[in-house]
């Protein structure tokens, strides 16, 4: 999706500050109310999708008061056959894994600030208010997605990291208790234990520092001159790496799951929960005007794999640390 998509009409460019928080927080019916509210949320959520690892290669669905149960359809349990043209022959039953997805939606806020000054005397406010929003929108919903612990603090969203269970997990060999201590092994058997789905090729999910102190070490003078790919942060066994902050660091204690790799599509959904809404408050003791713009939405990691180390992994698999 490009930036024209979501091109600023001219007549809400044009009003100031002052006027355009007016329209964005009245309760009144009509065009320009309309206009801005629109073009507040699609600016908004193109900023996020642009800069968001999961709203860019995962699974968003949109959900409302009375359809927030999201159909999940396993496509690898698909099954497709084939019969001749002059048969009558039953082509036969498939048994698809389906289940129902049901995301409990939070509130997310942004916050800003302004002296009355600059909402009187600005302009163009509102794309400097969607940009902020969306790329803040997009770092909190990758943070959670990843390793939120269910906690208030991260929207109540148990990430992938914690969601995942033993047949999805893959430990590093005895003595890699470190990232500086993993081989190229650990990386393969991660792989490797990855099913095979109908899907786009998987991808790689780590921290920055993590990827420098054992992708890159292990890829040697190699990694001096190799460039990364345009949607992603780099390579790792011919498969796109992103760097996803607030994950484990190089400095993870033994036990800790520093990688993933998968199908972040298969494995998880993010469920935006009706439009974005804009409310002012008047700060009178210091003349300014806090405005704050919330989107309501959840994240769920439902392909976890099981508690038993000898089922199938899911969608998604993530590398352990060695225990000591």
């Amino acid at each position: 999706m490009t930036q024209n998509a979501f091109k600023i009409p001219r007549e809400i460019q044009a009003i100031s500050g002052a006027k355009l928080i007016s329209l964005l927080t009245s309760q009144a019916k009509n065009e320009m109310v309309e206009l801005a509210a629109r073009t507040l949320s699609g600016i908004v959520i193109h900023y996020a999708a642009q800069n968001g690892v999961v709203r860019r290669f995962g699974n968003v669905a949109n959900i409302t008061p009375s359809m927030n149960a999201i159909p999940i359809v396993d496509s690898n349990s698909l099954e497709v056959s084939h019969v001749a043209r002059l048969e009558t022959k039953d082509p036969g039953d498939t048994t698809p894994r389906l289940k129902l997805v049901d995301p409990n939606p939070s509130k997310t806020y942004v916050r800003y600030i302004f002296s009355d000054e600059l909402l009187e005397d600005s302009v163009a406010l509102l794309n400097a208010m969607a940009k902020g929003a969306g790329n803040a929108i997009a770092s909190d919903e990758d943070r959670n997605a990843f390793i939120g612990d269910g906690s208030e603090s991260s929207g109540f969203v148990v990430g992938i990291v914690d969601a995942l269970q033993a047949s999805s997990l893959q430990s590093a060999a005895t003595g890699n208790t470190s990232v500086d201590t993993l081989d190229i092994d650990d990386f393969l058997n991660v792989s490797e234990k990855l099913p095979e789905l109908d899907a786009e090729k998987p991808r790689w999910f780590m921290s920055r520092s993590a990827y420098t102190k054992s992708v890159l070490r292990l890829a040697g003078a190699d990694a001096l001159t190799q460039s990364s790919p345009d949607d992603a942060d780099g390579w790792l066994l011919n498969h796109r790496v992103h760097f996803i902050p607030g994950m484990p660091s190089a400095d993870a204690a033994a036990g800790s799951t520093v990688a993933l790799f998968g199908h972040l599509d298969q494995a998880t959904v993010l469920g935006d929960y009706g439009d974005l809404r804009v409310t002012e408050h008047e700060i009178f003791s210091t003349c300014q005007t806090a405005v704050s713009i919330r989107k309501m939405s959840d994240f769920v990691c439902w392909d976890q794999g099981s508690t038993d180390p000898n089922d199938p992994a899911g969608a998604i698999v993530g590398l352990q640390l060695a225990e000591v």
